[in-house]
C-alpha cells in the first residue's frame, strides 16, 4: 500500500450486540441504524489490478487516434473475467461507447456535479486513481467497475454476440452501470426498444432529455464503425488458446480430472519425479507434440532436491526435441506444511532456483506466489498436497490466461478474485463495509455477512493491510465460521482461529495506551470491543488500532460507514476497551 506496516495500522469497528457485556466474549451484530449507515453512499473499487490482465490500458490510450479509440482498443485488449476472461466483441465495446458519447463525448476533463467519460459521482468519483482527469485512470477505473461491482448488473452485456444484440447490450449498460433513467423503473432487464425510450434518459431521438447526444443511434454507428475490426489483432498475446500438453505428476492428474473441456493433452503419474520424467514423460510428449503446442511442466513437489537435474534437462529440452514448443515451467505450488514429506520453504528455495536457472526461451510463470496467501485448509486433500476443483481451475486459468511474458500474472485476483475494498482511506488503506453487496450475503456460521460479520470485516481489513494480501470478508467469515455465535456475532476467539489460515500471530494484551502504541510501534494492530461514544456505541462495537497522527492521537477506521480519516483521543480509546487482542504478520 505504499507505506510501511509500522505506519499502516489499521483501525476498524466491529459491532457487537444490542447489550455490551464489558469483557465478555462476543462480539455481537449490528443494530437497525447501522444497518441503515450501510445501506447509503456504499462505494465499489475493486483491488484487483486493470492493467495487465490482458492488454496494456496504457498502451491501448498511447495507440489511439482518440479518445473514443483508446476506450475502444483498451476494452477489446482487456480480458474480462465476467466475458469468459476475454475482451469484448464490437457489438459489446460498441453498446459502451454509445453511451459514453452521450455521457460526455468522452471527454475526461468534464467534471462538475458529475465527471469524465462516464459521469461518476460521489465515491465512485472518488475511487478513480490521481490525477482523476487522466484518461488512462479513467478507462482503469471504467473496466474495473465493469468487471467487478457492476458485472452481476451487465449480464446482457456479457452475452452480447451479434448486432442483433446491441439494443440489450446498450440497455444493459444504460440502465445498470450509468443507470441513466428519466423516471422510476425497477426493470433492470431489456424489454424492449420503446420501453428503453420511455424509461432511458438519452436513449434516441424521441428521448425527453439528451436527444442531440442518443445512446441508441451512437450505439450503432460505432459498430458500422468498428464492425470489420479484427478483435484478435487488438488484443494482448497473453492468451493461450491453442493446445497444451500438461505433464507432470499427481497434481496434473487431478487437474486433469477439474477441466472437462479445452483443447489440452495430459501426461502424468502419481508420486513420481525427475526419474519418471527422463524414462517416460519426455517419451510421451514428443509422441503427441505437434506444430505450434504448448508444453507446460508441472513436477517438482515430490523431489525438490533435483532441481539443478530438472533445470539442465529442461534447458536440454529447449534446444533439442522442444525446441519448436512454447514451454512453461509452473512453480511447485503450496503444501499444508507438516502434513506431507515437502514444506514451504523447500518448495520457494526449489522454484527460486528453478527460475534463475532455466534458459531464456522457457518461461517460467510463479503461480505459487499467486495462491500462497489466499488458500486455507479447505482448498487442501487431507494429506495437505491437492487441490480442490476450483484451485485446480484457477491455476490453469492462469497459465491459459496468463501476461504475455508469462513472468509475472498481476491481472489474476485468486480467491475471492471479483471482490475488492468498498473504499480506500487517505492513506490507502483497504476499507470493507460488512454490507457491501460484495460480501453481504456471504455466509459466517449460520448467519451472513451483513447482520453478524463485523468481526471477519475487521480481520479481513486487517490481514489484507498486515500481509498485503487482498483477503476480503467473504473468506474470513468462511474460515472464521467456527467463531460465530449464534443470535450474537463473533467470538473474541476470531483472530486466534484466524491466525492457522492467514500469514498472523496474535496475542491476547490489556486495554492501555501503552500496550496499544506499543504494538503500533512494532508493525502490529489492535483488535478490540468497547462500548459508549463514537467510535463505540452504547450497544458496543470492536475497533483495530492503525496509526497515531503527528498530533499524538489515533487514526480509525468504521465498517458502518464512518469517516475513515477521522483521529480519536487514545486515553478515551483505551479507557472505553474491554478487550484487546495485538496482530502481527508471522
Amino acid at each position: 500500500m505504499g507505506r510501511t506496516l509500522k505506519n499502516i495500522v489499521l483501525l476498524f469497528i466491529i459491532t457487537t450486540a444490542a447489550v455490551f457485556l464489558f469483557g465478555s466474549n462476543q462480539a455481537l451484530s449490528i443494530s437497525d441504524e447501522q444497518r441503515r449507515i450501510f445501506n447509503y453512499n456504499i462505494e465499489y473499487f475493486n483491488e484487483c489490478s486493470t492493467s495487465s490482465s490482458g492488454g496494456s490500458i496504457s498502451d491501448a490510450v498511447a495507440n489511439a487516434n482518440d479518445n473514443a479509440d483508446a476506450v475502444f482498443k483498451a476494452l477489446t485488449s482487456y480480458n474480462f473475467k465476467s466475458n469468459n476472461n476475454k475482451p469484448l466483441n464490437v457489438v459489446q465495446a460498441a453498446a459502451v461507447l454509445g453511451n459514453l458519447q452521450s455521457e460526455s463525448g468522452f471527454d475526461p476533463t468534464l467534471t462538475g456535479s458529475y465527471n469524465g467519460i462516464a459521469q461518476w459521482g460521489g465515491g465512485r468519483w472518488d475511487a478513480v486513481k490521481e490525477p482523476k482527469t487522466d484518461l488512462t485512470n479513467q478507462i482503469e477505473h471504467l473496466i474495473d467497475e465493469m468487471d467487478n461491482g457492476y458485472s452481476d448488473a451487465l449480464s446482457e452485456l456479457w452475452s452480447a454476440s451479434t448486432v442483433d444484440d446491441l439494443a440489450k447490450a446498450t440497455f444493459a449498460f444504460a440502465r445498470n452501470y450509468e443507470v441513466a433513467i428519466t423516471a422510476h423503473r425497477t426493470d433492470t432487464r431489456w424489454v424492449s426498444h420503446s420501453e428503453a425510450s420511455a424509461g432511458i434518459q438519452g436513449w434516441d431521438e424521441n428521448s425527453s432529455t439528451g436527444y442531440a447526444n442518443p445512446r441508441w443511434p451512437n450505439a450503432q454507428a460505432w459498430y458500422n464503425f468498428y464492425k470489420d475490426t479484427d478483435i484478435a489483432s487488438t488484443s494482448s498475446a497473453n492468451t493461450r488458446d491453442g493446445r497444451i500438453i500438461w505433464v507432470g505428476d499427481s497434481r496434473t492428474e487431478g487437474m486433469s480430472t477439474a477441466i472437462t473441456s479445452g483443447n489440452n493433452e495430459w501426461v502424468y503419474k502419481s508420486s513420481v519425479g525427475y526419474d519418471w520424467f527422463v524414462s517416460d514423460a519426455i517419451s510421451s510428449v514428443n509422441n503427441k507434440l505437434q506444430e505450434d503446442d504448448t508444453i507446460v511442466f508441472n513436477f517438482g513437489v515430490n523431489d525438490l532436491g533435483n532441481v539443478d537435474k530438472y533445470i539442465n534437462k529442461l534447458n536440454e529440452l529447449a534446444s533439442g526435441d522442444w525446441k519448436n514448443a512454447e514451454i512453461i515451467v509452473m512453480s511447485v505450488n503450496p503444501v499444508i506444511d507438516g502434513k506431507n514429506g515437502a514444506s514451504n520453504a523447500g518448495i520457494e528455495e526449489f522454484n527460486s532456483k528453478m527460475k534463475s536457472g532455466l534458459d531464456s526461451t522457457i518461461t517460467f510463470i510463479d503461480t505459487y506466489s499467486e495462491l500462497k496467501d489466499s488458500l486455507t485448509s479447505a482448498d487442501y486433500d487431507s494429506a495437505g498436497l491437492h487441490y480442490t476443483s476450483e484451485v485446480y481451475q484457477k491455476l490453469y486459468d492462469i497459465i491459459r490466461n496468463g501476461t504475455s511474458d508469462g513472468k509475472s500474472i498481476t491481472g489474476e485476483c485468486l480467491e475471492s478474485s471479483s471482490l475488492g475494498a468498498t473504499k480506500y482511506a487517505n492513506d490507502g488503506s483497504a476499507i470493507y463495509y460488512q454490507c457491501d453487496e460484495q460480501w453481504a450475503n456471504a455466509s459466517f456460521g449460520s448467519s451472513t455477512v451483513c447482520p453478524s460479520g463485523c468481526g471477519p470485516s475487521a480481520m479481513a481489513m486487517i490481514i489484507t493491510a498486515i500481509t498485503g494480501e487482498s483477503v476480503t470478508p467473504d473468506m474470513t467469515a468462511r474460515d472464521g465460521a467456527s467463531a460465530y455465535v449464534p443470535g450474537a456475532g463473533s467470538s473474541h476467539s476470531l483472530p486466534e482461529i484466524l491466525s492457522s489460515y492467514y500469514d498472523i500471530r496474535v496475542e491476547k494484551i490489556g486495554a492501555s495506551v501503552d500496550n496499544f502504541n506499543e504494538v503500533l510501534d512494532n508493525g502490529g494492530m489492535v483488535w478490540m470491543c468497547g462500548s459508549g461514544a463514537e467510535p463505540f456505541t452504547d450497544g458496543g462495537h470492536c475497533v483495530a488500532l492503525r496509526a497515531r497522527t503527528s498530533s499524538g492521537k489515533w487514526l480509525m477506521f468504521d465498517s458502518a460507514g464512518r469517516d475513515p480519516n477521522a483521529e480519536y483521543d487514545p486515553q478515551f480509546i483505551a479507557s472505553h476497551a474491554g478487550g484487546a487482542t495485538a496482530v502481527y504478520k508471522k
